[in-house]
């Protein structure tokens, strides 16, 4: 959460590495998020 809190673009795979998640787990965490209006996602 840090990572995504400090607003630094980061691709499903940086999140997945850091996190210790598999690219699954926060491809879920990142549609709740999205849905939820608590993150937004973007194309580099």
């Amino acid at each position: 959460m840090e990572a995504l809190v400090s607003g630094a673009r980061l691709t499903f795979g940086d999140l997945a590495e850091r996190s210790g998640l598999t690219m699954e787990q926060v491809a879920a965490l990142a549609t709740e998020l999205v849905s939820k209006d608590a993150a937004a996602v973007s194309h580099r």
